[in-house]
């Protein structure tokens, strides 16, 4: 795909990108001060697994006892997050905003990217995933750009998802496909993250930067609904 063209989702997925920028009323869907925290996260997730090993896992999440499976290293990790979001929005740094609209989105959509690096094969019987050597293992595997355009997909998805659910598209609009939420996040939402990335990089310079990503995304967005909005 070529970088200056943007994908051409479907049109339940445009009508929602829609309906999310027309509510989004301080302009931060794509740079609020949680998204950009998760991305600073997951980059620096996936540095430490691949460079110091378990050891600096722990010392990374700062969490007593240190934690042994998925389960609790997400948990860990989701409150350092939190802590770092709060850091940034106290104390009044220029940048992401402070508005907090997409918490749930941005954090949601983190754990969502962890769980498909590291425990790919997930089934309802397994409650606590993979031990945390094992997670190290799959993290280390993967880089920072695959970790950032997972939680890009996922971010995207979870705000499809739950403006599909506020408008009760289902209720009005029976005859959708059965496939149409699943549609929502495994198509529409990664090309559009994959868009994203593309732009990303042509922009990119030496070092990753998650606020030129979300510039980035804000940039595909714009595009993908052919012009500039907001």
């Amino acid at each position: 795909m070529n970088p200056e063209r943007p994908p051409k989702l479907s049109d339940g997925a445009l009508y929602l990108l829609e309906i999310a920028r027309e509510n989004d009323r301080y302009r931060v869907l794509e740079k609020n001060a949680a998204f950009v925290k998760v991305l600073d996260f997951g980059e620096e997730l996936i540095r430490v697994c691949k460079r110091e090993g378990l050891e600096g896992l722990f010392l990374l999440l700062r969490a007593t006892p240190p934690p042994q499976d998925f389960l609790t290293i997400t948990a860990a990790a989701l409150h350092e997050i939190r802590n770092r979001t709060d850091e940034y929005v106290h104390a009044g740094t220029p940048g992401a905003s402070p508005v907090r609209d997409f918490d749930r989105h941005a954090l949601q959509g983190f754990a969502e990217a962890l769980a498909d690096l590291a425990w790919p094969n997930r089934n309802a019987s397994d409650f606590d995933g993979p031990a945390s050597e094992v997670f190290v293992s799959r993290l280390a595997q993967n880089d920072p750009h695959t970790m950032w355009m997972r939680t890009l997909q996922h971010y995207l998805a979870n705000i499809f998802q739950d403006n599909f659910a506020a408008l009760r598209m289902r209720e009005r609009v029976p005859e959708l496909d059965p496939a149409t939420e699943v549609d929502l996040r495994l198509v529409d939402a990664r090309l559009l993250a994959e868009h994203a990335m593309k732009l990303y990089k042509a922009m990119q310079s030496d070092k990753d930067d998650p606020e030129v990503l979300a510039f980035a995304l804000y940039q595909a967005i714009n595009e993908t609904l052919g012009g500039r909005s907001g």
